[in-house]
């Protein structure tokens, strides 16, 4: 059993996974791991991190946080029960980290039956909503939009707070009325921009 390599992975990110990897790969309970994140396409920064998922034999689901060689590695551990479970939940991170993720080593042929069922639940989105639930959630943007008014000239300062806090419900309402994962915050204006230049116009001015 071989631990592969992503070709981005340089300097002390590369010597992090190979130690990481290979404490996974040792382990008896341990049947596969996906590694995901900026490190994948070598678009890391200095507080980038290793995000590592991985499939045990063990009934559990489990997060560690460990520091290796100066890299902070995040380890979401779960059986495949537990992890079907967190896919049920909407947990669509867990969805793309299993589907899409770069396959660090396999020991089962369950892993690829999981792959494929992440896979299909995340490009799937999420489940639409009736007209109800989506007049609903428009209300609750409208309602948060109202408690910004209602203080603006009184309390500035916890106005604008409310604003930031405003739209990003809003955008969330957005995503979910259109049946989609929200997107990555760090990542907003540009996922934004893919969807809605003139939301992007907005979110900026």
């Amino acid at each position: 059993m071989e631990l592969r390599i992503p070709k981005a992975l340089i300097g002390k990110y590369l010597v992090a996974y190979l130690e990481i990897g290979r404490v996974l790969i040792s382990d008896k309970n341990i049947i596969g791991a996906m590694l995901n994140g900026s490190v994948l396409t070598g678009e890391y920064g200095k507080t980038s991190d290793l995000d590592i998922i991985a499939i045990t034999k063990k009934d559990l689901r489990q997060r560690k946080q460990i520091s290796i060689n100066d890299v902070f590695i995040e380890i979401f551990c779960y059986s495949k029960n537990e992890l079907y479970k967190s896919f049920k939940e909407g947990d669509y991170q867990d969805m793309n980290m299993a589907g899409n993720g770069f396959i660090m080593f396999t020991k089962s042929k369950i892993i690829k039956v999981i792959r494929k069922k992440a896979k299909n639940l995340f490009d799937k989105g999420p489940e639409k909503l009736s007209e109800e639930q989506k007049t609903y959630l428009k209300y609750l943007a409208w309602d948060s939009y109202c408690d910004v008014v209602d203080i603006l000239e009184k309390d500035p300062i916890v106005a604008f707070s409310l604003m930031q806090k405003s739209v990003w419900y809003a955008l969330e309402v957005f995503y979910k009325i259109n049946s989609m994962w929200f997107c990555k915050p760090k990542k907003m204006l540009s996922e934004v921009q893919k969807i809605s230049q003139k939301m992007h116009n907005n979110l900026i001015e």
